[in-house]
């Protein structure tokens, strides 16, 4: 399909694509991607063929095949529903325990400042009763 070409035969950015230069077409034996589209645009239908079906229809070598996608199937169906509700009891799950944390932690903060106070306290009044021993 490719050719070894002279690198002068081509400028930057272009590419070999087997057809005729002066032409412009493709020669019989030889497809490219180009050609390929242009067959499929030509051929493509709209993809509901009617409004009251729930799948596209394709013609595969003579016979009708009838297909979805799998997110139309799970829209459809509401298929995503109970994990939508797994997903929120997660998020609140998350939230409570978060919340949980954050008041235990400010909790044991304020103890620990508490008992820093008191041994203060002590230390202040125990410091005047207690002196050197001669």
């Amino acid at each position: 399909m490719f050719k070894i070409l002279r690198p002068r035969a081509l400028s930057i950015g272009q590419r070999y694509n087997a057809r005729n230069a002066s032409t412009n077409e493709a020669r019989n034996d030889e497809i490219n991607q180009m050609d390929l589209l242009k067959r499929r645009m030509q051929s493509e239908k709209p993809k509901q063929s009617s409004k009251g079906r729930y799948w596209h229809e394709e013609v595969i070598a003579g016979q009708v095949r009838r297909w979805n996608y799998r997110s139309e199937f799970v829209d459809r169906l509401g298929l995503d529903k109970p994990h939508t509700k797994i997903w929120l009891s997660f998020g609140v799950i998350i939230v409570i325990g978060f919340s949980l944390f954050v008041t235990v932690k400010s909790q044991v903060i304020e103890n620990r400042k508490e008992q820093m106070q008191e041994r203060q306290r002590i230390t202040k009044e125990l410091s005047g009763k207690f002196g050197i021993v001669n």
